[in-house]
Protein backbone atom coordinates (compact mmCIF):
# COMPACT_ATOMS: atom_id res chain seq x y z
CA UNK A 1 0.00 0.00 0.00
CA UNK A 2 1.66 3.79 -0.72
CA UNK A 3 1.37 6.17 1.37
CA UNK A 4 -1.24 8.32 -1.04
CA UNK A 5 -3.46 5.21 -0.53
CA UNK A 6 -2.72 4.88 3.11
CA UNK A 7 -3.55 8.67 3.76
CA UNK A 8 -7.44 8.30 2.26
CA UNK A 9 -8.18 5.06 4.47
CA UNK A 10 -7.09 6.92 7.86
CA UNK A 11 -9.72 9.69 8.23
CA UNK A 12 -10.67 10.43 11.58
CA UNK A 13 -11.75 13.03 13.65
CA UNK A 14 -11.51 14.79 16.90
CA UNK A 15 -14.36 15.96 18.25
CA UNK A 16 -13.84 15.61 22.09
CA UNK A 17 -16.49 13.10 24.18
CA UNK A 18 -19.44 11.93 21.58
CA UNK A 19 -22.51 13.36 22.78
CA UNK A 20 -25.87 11.09 23.04
CA UNK A 21 -28.94 12.07 21.89
CA UNK A 22 -30.80 14.31 24.46
CA UNK A 23 -33.44 11.46 25.40
CA UNK A 24 -31.00 8.43 25.94
CA UNK A 25 -30.76 7.18 28.97
CA UNK A 26 -27.60 5.73 29.36
CA UNK A 27 -25.04 8.57 30.54
CA UNK A 28 -28.15 9.87 32.59
CA UNK A 29 -28.45 5.81 34.57
CA UNK A 30 -24.15 6.10 34.68
CA UNK A 31 -24.27 9.50 36.45
CA UNK A 32 -26.81 8.27 38.98
CA UNK A 33 -25.04 4.77 39.54
CA UNK A 34 -21.87 6.68 40.34
CA UNK A 35 -23.91 9.42 42.89
CA UNK A 36 -25.30 6.31 44.45
CA UNK A 37 -21.83 3.99 44.75
CA UNK A 38 -19.61 6.76 45.14
CA UNK A 39 -21.24 10.14 46.75
CA UNK A 40 -21.47 10.21 50.87
CA UNK A 41 -23.01 13.00 50.95
CA UNK A 42 -26.05 12.89 48.45
CA UNK A 43 -26.75 9.40 49.98
CA UNK A 44 -26.93 10.74 53.42
CA UNK A 45 -30.42 11.94 52.01
CA UNK A 46 -31.93 9.05 50.75
CA UNK A 47 -33.91 7.41 53.74
CA UNK A 48 -37.41 7.74 53.99
CA UNK A 49 -38.53 9.28 50.76
CA UNK A 50 -42.67 10.17 51.40
CA UNK A 51 -44.58 10.44 48.11
CA UNK A 52 -46.34 14.01 47.73
CA UNK A 53 -50.06 13.83 48.07
CA UNK A 54 -50.19 13.21 44.41
CA UNK A 55 -47.95 11.74 41.93
CA UNK A 56 -48.37 10.83 37.73
CA UNK A 57 -48.15 6.99 37.57
CA UNK A 58 -45.73 6.52 34.44
CA UNK A 59 -47.17 3.55 32.19
CA UNK A 60 -44.79 0.48 30.88
CA UNK A 61 -45.82 1.24 27.05
CA UNK A 62 -44.67 3.84 25.27
CA UNK A 63 -47.40 6.60 24.55
CA UNK A 64 -49.69 4.97 26.99
CA UNK A 65 -51.84 7.42 29.07
CA UNK A 66 -50.35 7.89 32.74
CA UNK A 67 -53.15 8.41 35.55
CA UNK A 68 -52.93 10.29 38.90
CA UNK A 69 -52.33 8.38 41.92
CA UNK A 70 -52.62 9.62 45.76
CA UNK A 71 -49.48 9.11 47.83
CA UNK A 72 -51.52 7.94 50.75
CA UNK A 73 -48.72 8.12 53.53
CA UNK A 74 -46.23 5.62 51.08
CA UNK A 75 -42.72 5.87 50.86
CA UNK A 76 -40.91 5.49 47.17
CA UNK A 77 -38.28 6.76 44.17
CA UNK A 78 -39.95 9.70 42.45
CA UNK A 79 -39.16 11.99 39.82
CA UNK A 80 -39.97 15.91 40.43
CA UNK A 81 -40.26 18.16 37.18
CA UNK A 82 -38.66 21.85 37.24
CA UNK A 83 -39.67 23.53 34.32
CA UNK A 84 -41.28 27.16 33.12
CA UNK A 85 -44.95 27.13 32.31
CA UNK A 86 -44.29 30.16 29.68
CA UNK A 87 -47.80 30.67 27.19
CA UNK A 88 -48.43 26.89 26.79
CA UNK A 89 -51.20 25.70 27.02
CA UNK A 90 -50.99 22.99 29.67
CA UNK A 91 -53.33 19.76 30.91
CA UNK A 92 -54.20 21.15 34.23
CA UNK A 93 -55.95 18.47 36.92
CA UNK A 94 -59.33 21.03 38.36
CA UNK A 95 -61.87 20.24 40.83
CA UNK A 96 -63.90 18.93 37.25
CA UNK A 97 -61.46 16.27 36.13
CA UNK A 98 -59.34 15.20 39.44
CA UNK A 99 -61.56 11.61 39.65
CA UNK A 100 -61.18 11.43 35.80
CA UNK A 101 -57.65 11.94 35.41
CA UNK A 102 -56.92 9.01 38.35
CA UNK A 103 -58.31 6.21 35.47
CA UNK A 104 -56.15 8.31 32.41
CA UNK A 105 -54.53 11.58 31.77
CA UNK A 106 -54.39 11.66 27.52
CA UNK A 107 -50.60 11.59 26.95
CA UNK A 108 -51.29 13.39 23.45
CA UNK A 109 -52.77 16.10 25.61
CA UNK A 110 -50.00 17.07 27.36
CA UNK A 111 -46.98 19.31 26.88
CA UNK A 112 -44.15 18.38 25.05
CA UNK A 113 -41.90 18.90 28.71
CA UNK A 114 -43.92 16.81 30.24
CA UNK A 115 -44.58 13.86 27.33
CA UNK A 116 -40.78 14.12 27.23
CA UNK A 117 -40.76 13.71 31.49
CA UNK A 118 -42.76 10.30 31.50
CA UNK A 119 -40.62 9.15 28.89
CA UNK A 120 -37.45 9.88 30.78
CA UNK A 121 -39.03 8.80 34.04
CA UNK A 122 -39.41 5.52 32.12
CA UNK A 123 -36.51 4.95 30.90
CA UNK A 124 -34.41 5.54 34.11
CA UNK A 125 -36.59 2.92 35.67
CA UNK A 126 -38.73 5.20 37.82
CA UNK A 127 -42.66 4.94 38.03
CA UNK A 128 -43.65 8.07 39.56
CA UNK A 129 -43.35 11.53 38.34
CA UNK A 130 -43.78 15.07 40.09
CA UNK A 131 -45.06 17.90 38.19
CA UNK A 132 -47.14 20.95 39.98
CA UNK A 133 -49.84 21.53 36.93
CA UNK A 134 -51.13 17.76 37.37
CA UNK A 135 -50.34 17.56 40.61
CA UNK A 136 -52.26 20.43 42.32
CA UNK A 137 -55.61 21.14 41.58
CA UNK A 138 -55.01 24.21 40.23
CA UNK A 139 -58.51 25.69 40.25
CA UNK A 140 -58.74 25.20 44.09
CA UNK A 141 -57.16 27.80 46.52
CA UNK A 142 -57.49 25.46 49.19
CA UNK A 143 -55.53 22.62 47.92
CA UNK A 144 -52.71 25.10 46.06
CA UNK A 145 -51.99 26.31 49.55
CA UNK A 146 -51.73 23.38 51.46
CA UNK A 147 -49.87 21.99 48.18
CA UNK A 148 -47.72 24.67 48.13
CA UNK A 149 -46.71 24.24 51.68
CA UNK A 150 -45.07 21.19 50.82
CA UNK A 151 -43.19 21.96 47.97
CA UNK A 152 -39.66 21.65 49.69
CA UNK A 153 -40.16 18.40 50.74
CA UNK A 154 -41.22 17.06 47.09
CA UNK A 155 -38.08 18.40 45.51
CA UNK A 156 -35.91 17.51 48.44
CA UNK A 157 -37.21 14.09 48.86
CA UNK A 158 -37.17 13.39 45.29
CA UNK A 159 -34.76 10.95 43.67
CA UNK A 160 -33.88 13.18 40.74
CA UNK A 161 -35.48 16.40 39.70
CA UNK A 162 -35.40 17.13 35.84
CA UNK A 163 -34.73 20.60 34.69
CA UNK A 164 -36.16 22.16 31.76
CA UNK A 165 -33.00 24.66 31.95
CA UNK A 166 -32.96 26.31 28.62
CA UNK A 167 -36.72 25.86 27.53
CA UNK A 168 -38.78 28.88 27.18
CA UNK A 169 -42.22 27.34 27.95
CA UNK A 170 -43.71 23.96 28.43
CA UNK A 171 -44.00 23.42 24.83
CA UNK A 172 -40.31 23.44 24.24
CA UNK A 173 -39.25 19.88 25.58
CA UNK A 174 -36.72 18.21 27.42
CA UNK A 175 -34.88 17.04 24.22
CA UNK A 176 -32.29 18.96 22.16
CA UNK A 177 -31.38 18.82 18.93
CA UNK A 178 -27.50 17.66 18.13
CA UNK A 179 -25.49 20.30 17.62
CA UNK A 180 -23.96 20.84 14.46
CA UNK A 181 -20.31 19.56 13.67
CA UNK A 182 -17.80 21.26 11.43
CA UNK A 183 -15.34 19.55 9.96
CA UNK A 184 -11.64 20.99 8.71
CA UNK A 185 -9.43 18.33 6.69
CA UNK A 186 -6.15 18.57 7.11
CA UNK A 187 -3.54 16.59 5.69
CA UNK A 188 -0.39 14.77 7.82
CA UNK A 189 3.26 15.32 5.08
CA UNK A 190 6.67 14.02 5.19
CA UNK A 191 9.35 16.38 5.01
CA UNK A 192 9.50 15.47 1.43
CA UNK A 193 5.89 16.93 0.97
CA UNK A 194 4.19 12.98 0.30
CA UNK A 195 0.70 13.02 2.04
CA UNK A 196 0.76 10.65 4.83
CA UNK A 197 -2.61 10.83 6.33
CA UNK A 198 -5.61 13.28 6.00
CA UNK A 199 -7.24 14.76 9.91
CA UNK A 200 -10.50 15.81 9.73
CA UNK A 201 -10.37 18.34 12.71
CA UNK A 202 -13.88 18.57 13.36
CA UNK A 203 -15.18 21.69 15.66
CA UNK A 204 -18.72 21.50 17.53
CA UNK A 205 -20.53 24.58 19.65
CA UNK A 206 -21.74 23.06 22.47
CA UNK A 207 -23.96 24.88 25.13
CA UNK A 208 -21.90 25.05 28.81
CA UNK A 209 -23.19 24.41 32.13
CA UNK A 210 -23.25 28.42 32.73
CA UNK A 211 -24.93 29.07 29.29
CA UNK A 212 -28.09 26.20 30.54
CA UNK A 213 -27.86 26.36 34.00
CA UNK A 214 -26.67 29.17 35.66
CA UNK A 215 -27.48 31.92 33.21
CA UNK A 216 -30.49 29.80 31.63
CA UNK A 217 -34.47 30.65 31.18
CA UNK A 218 -34.88 29.12 34.66
CA UNK A 219 -32.34 30.96 35.97
CA UNK A 220 -34.46 34.17 35.58
CA UNK A 221 -37.77 32.71 37.68
CA UNK A 222 -38.46 33.00 40.96
CA UNK A 223 -40.19 29.62 42.24
CA UNK A 224 -37.29 27.76 40.21
CA UNK A 225 -34.71 29.10 42.57
CA UNK A 226 -35.87 26.84 45.30
CA UNK A 227 -36.43 23.74 43.58
CA UNK A 228 -33.02 23.99 42.72
CA UNK A 229 -31.39 24.61 45.94
CA UNK A 230 -33.56 21.83 47.18
CA UNK A 231 -32.88 19.28 44.90
CA UNK A 232 -30.53 16.57 45.56
CA UNK A 233 -29.71 15.70 42.52
CA UNK A 234 -30.85 17.14 39.21
CA UNK A 235 -30.33 16.16 35.79
CA UNK A 236 -30.34 19.37 33.51
CA UNK A 237 -31.54 19.40 29.55
CA UNK A 238 -29.71 22.28 28.50
CA UNK A 239 -29.81 24.05 24.74
CA UNK A 240 -27.44 20.90 23.37
CA UNK A 241 -26.49 18.53 25.84
CA UNK A 242 -27.50 17.39 29.31
CA UNK A 243 -25.28 18.33 32.82
CA UNK A 244 -25.50 16.30 36.04
CA UNK A 245 -26.00 18.09 39.17
CA UNK A 246 -25.71 16.64 42.62
CA UNK A 247 -24.30 17.72 45.99
CA UNK A 248 -20.95 16.80 45.29
CA UNK A 249 -20.18 18.93 42.23
CA UNK A 250 -21.65 19.21 38.37
CA UNK A 251 -20.53 17.35 35.49
CA UNK A 252 -21.70 18.15 31.75
CA UNK A 253 -22.05 15.26 28.99
CA UNK A 254 -19.38 16.73 26.92
CA UNK A 255 -16.68 16.24 29.38
CA UNK A 256 -15.65 13.83 31.88
CA UNK A 257 -14.75 16.18 34.13
CA UNK A 258 -15.90 17.99 37.39
CA UNK A 259 -16.76 21.38 36.27
CA UNK A 260 -15.95 24.34 38.74
CA UNK A 261 -19.54 24.97 38.87
CA UNK A 262 -20.92 27.58 42.34
CA UNK A 263 -22.85 24.75 43.71
CA UNK A 264 -22.25 26.29 47.38
CA UNK A 265 -25.65 27.49 48.11
CA UNK A 266 -26.97 24.43 47.57
CA UNK A 267 -24.62 22.44 49.84
CA UNK A 268 -25.53 25.32 52.71
CA UNK A 269 -29.02 24.78 52.29
CA UNK A 270 -28.59 20.95 52.25
CA UNK A 271 -26.24 20.36 54.42
CA UNK A 272 -25.35 22.51 58.18
CA UNK A 273 -25.58 26.34 58.10
CA UNK A 274 -24.31 26.56 61.48
CA UNK A 275 -25.16 25.14 65.19
CA UNK A 276 -28.50 26.03 66.12
CA UNK A 277 -29.04 29.73 67.20
CA UNK A 278 -30.52 29.97 71.14
CA UNK A 279 -34.25 31.15 71.20
CA UNK A 280 -33.22 34.26 73.64
CA UNK A 281 -35.70 36.26 72.12
CA UNK A 282 -39.01 37.42 73.04
CA UNK A 283 -42.14 34.41 73.51
CA UNK A 284 -44.58 35.72 70.56
CA UNK A 285 -42.88 38.11 68.66
CA UNK A 286 -46.03 37.87 66.50
CA UNK A 287 -48.39 39.19 69.37
CA UNK A 288 -48.95 42.60 70.73
CA UNK A 289 -47.71 42.95 74.28
CA UNK A 290 -44.42 40.88 74.37
CA UNK A 291 -41.54 41.67 76.31
CA UNK A 292 -39.60 44.39 75.34
CA UNK A 293 -35.72 42.87 74.75
CA UNK A 294 -33.02 44.30 72.70
CA UNK A 295 -30.79 42.39 70.86
CA UNK A 296 -26.97 42.21 70.28
CA UNK A 297 -24.55 39.95 68.80
CA UNK A 298 -21.93 38.25 70.36
CA UNK A 299 -19.30 35.59 69.81
CA UNK A 300 -19.51 35.32 65.56
CA UNK A 301 -23.57 34.99 65.54
CA UNK A 302 -23.81 31.68 68.04
CA UNK A 303 -25.11 33.50 70.96
CA UNK A 304 -27.49 36.27 72.10
CA UNK A 305 -27.73 38.14 75.20
CA UNK A 306 -29.83 41.22 76.20
CA UNK A 307 -28.55 44.42 77.16
CA UNK A 308 -28.84 48.23 77.62
CA UNK A 309 -28.35 49.29 74.33
CA UNK A 310 -27.32 52.90 75.09
CA UNK A 311 -24.82 52.11 77.48
CA UNK A 312 -23.24 48.87 75.83
CA UNK A 313 -19.50 49.55 74.20
CA UNK A 314 -19.62 49.14 70.70
CA UNK A 315 -18.70 45.43 69.22
CA UNK A 316 -15.47 44.96 67.54
CA UNK A 317 -15.50 45.10 63.57
CA UNK A 318 -16.78 42.17 61.64
CA UNK A 319 -17.44 41.56 58.33
CA UNK A 320 -21.29 40.35 58.21
CA UNK A 321 -22.78 39.38 55.05
CA UNK A 322 -20.48 36.95 54.02
CA UNK A 323 -20.73 34.97 57.13
CA UNK A 324 -22.91 31.91 57.77
CA UNK A 325 -25.79 31.46 58.78
CA UNK A 326 -27.23 34.71 57.19
CA UNK A 327 -24.36 35.59 55.08
CA UNK A 328 -25.91 32.64 53.00
CA UNK A 329 -29.18 33.99 53.13
CA UNK A 330 -28.47 37.25 51.89
CA UNK A 331 -26.51 35.68 48.86
CA UNK A 332 -29.12 33.90 48.20
CA UNK A 333 -32.11 36.51 48.06
CA UNK A 334 -29.29 38.71 45.83
CA UNK A 335 -30.00 36.05 43.19
CA UNK A 336 -33.77 35.44 44.35
CA UNK A 337 -34.91 38.93 44.18
CA UNK A 338 -33.60 39.58 40.27
CA UNK A 339 -35.94 36.47 39.00
CA UNK A 340 -39.46 36.96 37.47
CA UNK A 341 -42.84 35.80 39.03
CA UNK A 342 -45.71 35.65 37.01
CA UNK A 343 -47.92 36.52 40.40
CA UNK A 344 -46.42 39.27 42.23
CA UNK A 345 -48.17 38.14 45.63
CA UNK A 346 -45.88 35.13 45.20
CA UNK A 347 -42.74 37.16 46.30
CA UNK A 348 -42.65 35.62 49.52
CA UNK A 349 -44.35 32.65 49.00
CA UNK A 350 -41.89 31.36 46.17
CA UNK A 351 -39.14 31.04 48.91
CA UNK A 352 -41.24 30.11 52.20
CA UNK A 353 -39.68 26.57 51.61
CA UNK A 354 -36.40 27.62 51.95
CA UNK A 355 -37.28 30.01 54.75
CA UNK A 356 -38.86 26.78 56.73
CA UNK A 357 -35.87 25.21 56.05
CA UNK A 358 -33.00 27.79 57.01
CA UNK A 359 -35.48 28.15 60.45
CA UNK A 360 -34.95 24.76 61.31
CA UNK A 361 -31.27 24.68 60.65
CA UNK A 362 -30.51 27.70 62.56
CA UNK A 363 -33.73 28.31 65.06
CA UNK A 364 -33.90 32.16 64.34
CA UNK A 365 -37.33 34.06 63.81
CA UNK A 366 -38.79 34.68 60.39
CA UNK A 367 -40.36 37.98 59.23
CA UNK A 368 -41.21 39.07 55.87
CA UNK A 369 -38.09 37.54 54.52
CA UNK A 370 -35.52 38.83 56.91
CA UNK A 371 -34.81 36.92 60.42
CA UNK A 372 -34.96 38.76 63.51
CA UNK A 373 -31.35 38.06 64.91
CA UNK A 374 -29.51 39.18 61.69
CA UNK A 375 -32.40 42.42 61.72
CA UNK A 376 -29.47 45.62 61.89
CA UNK A 377 -27.83 44.37 58.86
CA UNK A 378 -31.01 42.49 56.83
CA UNK A 379 -32.31 46.10 56.42
CA UNK A 380 -29.50 47.89 54.30
CA UNK A 381 -30.70 46.64 51.13
CA UNK A 382 -31.31 47.94 48.44
CA UNK A 383 -30.90 48.02 44.50
CA UNK A 384 -27.57 50.00 44.02
CA UNK A 385 -25.69 48.60 46.89
CA UNK A 386 -24.07 51.13 49.79
CA UNK A 387 -20.46 51.52 49.02
CA UNK A 388 -20.34 49.45 45.85
CA UNK A 389 -18.25 52.27 43.66
CA UNK A 390 -22.14 54.03 42.73
CA UNK A 391 -23.37 57.79 42.86
CA UNK A 392 -26.17 58.68 41.78
CA UNK A 393 -27.72 55.75 40.45
CA UNK A 394 -32.12 55.25 40.56
CA UNK A 395 -33.24 53.00 42.10
CA UNK A 396 -34.21 49.67 39.55
CA UNK A 397 -36.90 49.10 41.61
CA UNK A 398 -40.58 48.87 41.46
CA UNK A 399 -43.54 49.29 43.45
CA UNK A 400 -46.15 46.18 43.21
CA UNK A 401 -49.90 47.13 42.82
CA UNK A 402 -50.59 45.38 46.37
CA UNK A 403 -48.87 45.66 49.42
CA UNK A 404 -47.27 42.52 50.78
CA UNK A 405 -44.78 43.47 53.04
CA UNK A 406 -44.09 46.04 55.40
CA UNK A 407 -41.59 49.22 53.60
CA UNK A 408 -38.33 47.85 55.92
CA UNK A 409 -39.01 44.68 54.07
CA UNK A 410 -37.09 43.99 50.56
CA UNK A 411 -40.15 41.97 49.87
CA UNK A 412 -42.27 45.39 49.65
CA UNK A 413 -40.47 45.92 46.32
CA UNK A 414 -40.15 44.00 42.87
CA UNK A 415 -36.74 44.36 41.13
CA UNK A 416 -32.52 43.20 41.78
CA UNK A 417 -31.62 43.91 46.01
CA UNK A 418 -27.67 44.16 46.63
CA UNK A 419 -26.14 44.10 50.18
CA UNK A 420 -23.22 46.11 50.97
CA UNK A 421 -19.80 45.25 51.54
CA UNK A 422 -17.12 45.41 54.36
CA UNK A 423 -16.91 45.15 58.02
CA UNK A 424 -19.21 46.55 60.26
CA UNK A 425 -19.97 47.41 64.00
CA UNK A 426 -23.23 47.68 65.59
CA UNK A 427 -24.89 50.77 66.78
CA UNK A 428 -28.45 50.21 66.34
CA UNK A 429 -30.57 47.01 67.59
CA UNK A 430 -34.00 45.28 66.69
CA UNK A 431 -36.23 45.53 69.66
CA UNK A 432 -39.46 43.94 68.96
CA UNK A 433 -41.56 42.93 66.00
CA UNK A 434 -45.36 42.82 66.49
CA UNK A 435 -48.45 42.86 64.48
CA UNK A 436 -51.57 45.23 64.93
CA UNK A 437 -54.42 43.40 66.81
CA UNK A 438 -57.09 43.64 63.99
CA UNK A 439 -54.57 42.93 60.72
CA UNK A 440 -52.31 40.02 61.98
CA UNK A 441 -55.37 37.61 60.93
CA UNK A 442 -56.06 39.58 57.89
CA UNK A 443 -52.67 40.13 56.02
CA UNK A 444 -52.11 36.74 55.89
CA UNK A 445 -55.56 35.41 53.50
CA UNK A 446 -54.87 38.84 51.59
CA UNK A 447 -51.37 37.91 50.42
CA UNK A 448 -52.00 34.73 49.75
CA UNK A 449 -49.88 32.93 51.92
CA UNK A 450 -50.04 29.43 52.45
CA UNK A 451 -50.57 27.78 55.93
CA UNK A 452 -48.61 25.21 56.51
CA UNK A 453 -44.65 25.97 56.43
CA UNK A 454 -42.49 26.34 59.57
CA UNK A 455 -42.55 29.91 59.58
CA UNK A 456 -45.07 32.85 59.03
CA UNK A 457 -44.29 33.83 55.67
CA UNK A 458 -45.73 37.13 55.11
CA UNK A 459 -47.32 39.87 57.29
CA UNK A 460 -47.38 43.66 55.37
CA UNK A 461 -48.53 45.07 58.41
CA UNK A 462 -45.99 43.93 60.58
CA UNK A 463 -44.24 46.88 62.17
CA UNK A 464 -40.59 46.68 63.56
CA UNK A 465 -39.31 48.99 66.64
CA UNK A 466 -35.80 49.85 66.39
CA UNK A 467 -33.69 52.09 69.35
CA UNK A 468 -31.08 53.65 67.34
CA UNK A 469 -29.68 57.13 66.61
CA UNK A 470 -32.02 59.42 64.21
CA UNK A 471 -30.96 62.79 62.43
CA UNK A 472 -32.93 65.03 59.69
CA UNK A 473 -30.67 64.24 56.96
CA UNK A 474 -30.72 67.44 55.37
CA UNK A 475 -28.53 68.73 58.49
CA UNK A 476 -25.78 66.15 57.79
CA UNK A 477 -22.46 66.60 55.57
CA UNK A 478 -23.14 65.94 51.99
CA UNK A 479 -26.66 66.79 51.93
CA UNK A 480 -27.16 70.34 51.79
CA UNK A 481 -28.19 71.35 48.22
CA UNK A 482 -24.26 72.99 47.70
CA UNK A 483 -23.08 69.61 49.24
CA UNK A 484 -25.36 68.14 46.51
CA UNK A 485 -24.56 70.36 43.77
CA UNK A 486 -20.52 69.47 44.20
CA UNK A 487 -21.24 65.53 43.87
CA UNK A 488 -23.05 65.75 40.80
CA UNK A 489 -20.76 68.07 39.08
CA UNK A 490 -18.27 65.39 40.14
CA UNK A 491 -19.85 61.96 40.29
CA UNK A 492 -16.95 60.34 37.68
CA UNK A 493 -14.20 61.09 39.81
CA UNK A 494 -12.58 57.79 41.81
CA UNK A 495 -13.80 59.48 45.40
CA UNK A 496 -17.19 60.48 44.93
CA UNK A 497 -18.10 57.17 46.24
CA UNK A 498 -16.71 57.38 49.63
CA UNK A 499 -18.61 60.75 50.30
CA UNK A 500 -21.87 60.72 51.93
CA UNK A 501 -25.14 59.95 49.50
CA UNK A 502 -28.54 58.82 49.72
CA UNK A 503 -30.01 55.88 47.52
CA UNK A 504 -34.03 56.32 47.67
CA UNK A 505 -35.97 53.36 46.87
CA UNK A 506 -38.68 55.13 44.26
CA UNK A 507 -36.79 55.82 41.51
CA UNK A 508 -38.99 58.86 41.00
CA UNK A 509 -38.29 60.67 43.97
CA UNK A 510 -36.68 63.79 43.37
CA UNK A 511 -33.27 63.58 45.16
CA UNK A 512 -32.93 66.66 46.42
CA UNK A 513 -36.82 66.74 48.28
CA UNK A 514 -35.17 66.02 51.75
CA UNK A 515 -37.75 67.68 53.38
CA UNK A 516 -38.90 65.22 56.12
CA UNK A 517 -36.37 62.43 55.58
CA UNK A 518 -34.70 61.15 58.33
CA UNK A 519 -31.00 59.51 58.82
CA UNK A 520 -31.63 56.19 61.41
CA UNK A 521 -28.04 54.85 62.02
CA UNK A 522 -28.30 51.26 61.81
CA UNK A 523 -24.11 50.05 61.25
CA UNK A 524 -21.09 51.77 61.61
CA UNK A 525 -18.66 50.77 59.03
CA UNK A 526 -14.73 50.81 60.12
CA UNK A 527 -12.23 53.33 59.02
CA UNK A 528 -9.56 51.30 59.35
CA UNK A 529 -7.71 52.68 61.45
CA UNK A 530 -6.89 49.97 64.44
CA UNK A 531 -6.94 52.78 67.35
CA UNK A 532 -9.90 54.42 66.36
CA UNK A 533 -13.58 53.59 68.25
CA UNK A 534 -14.88 53.61 65.04
CA UNK A 535 -18.07 55.78 66.99
CA UNK A 536 -17.33 58.51 69.10
CA UNK A 537 -13.82 59.74 67.80
CA UNK A 538 -14.42 58.92 64.38
CA UNK A 539 -14.34 61.50 61.63
CA UNK A 540 -13.19 59.17 58.67
CA UNK A 541 -16.00 56.40 59.35
CA UNK A 542 -19.23 56.43 57.83
CA UNK A 543 -22.76 55.12 59.03
CA UNK A 544 -24.67 52.84 56.98
CA UNK A 545 -28.26 54.35 57.56
CA UNK A 546 -32.19 53.74 56.63
CA UNK A 547 -33.83 56.63 55.32
CA UNK A 548 -37.10 56.93 56.83
CA UNK A 549 -39.81 59.23 56.97
CA UNK A 550 -43.22 59.66 58.63
CA UNK A 551 -45.79 57.20 57.24
CA UNK A 552 -48.74 59.43 58.88
CA UNK A 553 -48.21 62.90 59.69
CA UNK A 554 -51.18 63.33 61.46
CA UNK A 555 -49.36 60.82 64.53
CA UNK A 556 -46.73 62.77 66.35
CA UNK A 557 -44.49 61.75 69.77
CA UNK A 558 -42.63 58.47 70.50
CA UNK A 559 -45.47 56.08 68.93
CA UNK A 560 -45.54 57.98 65.47
CA UNK A 561 -44.92 55.12 62.69
CA UNK A 562 -42.17 55.74 60.06
CA UNK A 563 -41.81 53.86 56.64
CA UNK A 564 -38.82 53.36 54.92
CA UNK A 565 -37.73 55.89 51.62
CA UNK A 566 -33.99 54.74 51.05
CA UNK A 567 -30.64 54.10 52.74
CA UNK A 568 -27.48 56.56 53.17
CA UNK A 569 -23.77 56.54 53.65
CA UNK A 570 -23.32 59.27 56.17
CA UNK A 571 -20.37 60.14 57.96
CA UNK A 572 -20.68 58.62 61.42
CA UNK A 573 -19.10 61.34 63.50
CA UNK A 574 -22.27 63.16 63.29
CA UNK A 575 -24.38 60.61 65.67
CA UNK A 576 -21.77 60.60 68.02
CA UNK A 577 -23.92 63.03 70.36
CA UNK A 578 -27.09 62.27 68.73
CA UNK A 579 -29.57 60.26 71.76
CA UNK A 580 -31.06 56.77 71.03
CA UNK A 581 -34.22 56.58 70.66
CA UNK A 582 -37.34 53.78 69.88
CA UNK A 583 -38.49 54.35 66.25
CA UNK A 584 -41.21 52.27 64.60
CA UNK A 585 -41.37 51.31 60.80
CA UNK A 586 -44.11 50.16 59.21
Amino acid sequence: MNQDSAATQWPFGVAGRPLLAADDADLALRWIKTCDDNHATCQSKTDNRKLPTRVVCVPDGEGEDPWLEYGRGRTGDYVALSYRWGSATLSKTLLSNESKFQSAIPYQGLSKTIRHAVLMTRKLGYRYLWVDSLCIIQDSDEDWKREAAQMAAVYQNAVITFSASAAESADSGLFYAAPAVYAVPLTARSIRGQALATFSLAVRSCSSFEDDVNSGMLSTRGWCLQERLLSRRILHFGASQTHWECLEGAWSASSGHKLKASTKLRADFQGELAPSIPRTGPAGLMSPGSKVVVMRRVEEGEAWEEFDAIDAPQPPLKQIYGHKPHGTWYHMLMDYASRSLTVPTDKLVALAGLATIFAQKTGDEYHNGLWLRSLPEGLLWSSVGLGRGVFGRKSLSRRPPTSRAPTWSWASLDGPILYPSGKYSYVAAVVHAYSMPDDASASESGCGCPEGYGVHVSNPDQRLVLKASMRRLCELHGFAPEHLRFLRENEDSRGAFLEPHAFFDDPERDADDLEGVFALFIAQVGCGNTNCDHFSNCRAGFAHCLLVERADKSIMGRHAPFKRVGVAQCLSGEFSSAVKMFVTLV
